[in-house]
């Protein structure tokens, strides 16, 4: 079990229980990471409230004003894309995507520090596809097309490849902070304790 000190970045020596500094080069990396993941929680949050104040209006317009606007359902449908999407990103942030780690167990730390800066980087290969296929979504005529009062789709859509582009991000920087601990000759902190 990882100690409180594990957590905040530094690495407990095994020979004489002294605590090495972190790499600055995964300090740097670290900061951007938790100040994205802030804007993601942001984002999300921000979603929620929209989502809440338009369902509440929607409801208040068609039965007590006899109003029946097309535009709460707009912001509805985007803000459930956008909470959805930048969970996603506050997800891969937070280390906290699906992973199978059955056989990375039987590595030593090292092997397996190695092994995630390879999958890393594969994943954020995979979201770099993701996020042009984004793209290409949004120029497709269905969404060019698309009815609206306020908000285009090809606007809406744009919650796909800035959320691929995130969680590849996420990764790459991950990435960068193992191999910066492998580079200094530390081992990197596992899981949680690589981001908190």
């Amino acid at each position: 079990m990882a100690s409180n000190d594990d957590i905040g970045g530094r690495d407990e020596d095994a020979a004489g229980g002294a605590q090495q500094p972190e790499p600055p080069l995964a300090a740097r990396f670290r900061k951007i990471d938790r100040l994205l993941g802030t804007a993601e929680a942001a984002t999300a949050a921000g979603s929620l409230l929209l989502l809440v104040f338009a369902g509440v209006y929607q409801f208040v317009a068609a039965k007590f004003l006899g109003k029946n606007q097309t535009w709460p359902v707009e912001l509805i449908r985007y803000s459930v894309f956008f909470i959805a999407t930048a969970g996603a990103a506050l997800a891969a942030q937070k280390s906290q995507m699906f992973n199978m780690d059955v056989v990375t167990r039987l590595l030593r730390p090292k092997a397996r520090a190695k092994l995630r800066i390879a999958t890393s980087v594969i994943a954020a290969a995979a979201c770099a596809l993701l996020a042009w296929g984004g793209m290409a979504v949004r120029s497709t005529p269905v969404a060019r097309d698309a009815p609206y009062e306020y908000i285009p789709a090809q606007y809406g859509l744009l919650a796909l490849p800035i959320c691929a582009a995130l969680i590849g991000l996420h990764f790459l920087i991950h990435a960068t902070i193992d191999a910066a601990y492998l580079a200094s000759g530390q081992e990197p902190p596992e899981g949680e304790k690589a981001v908190h």
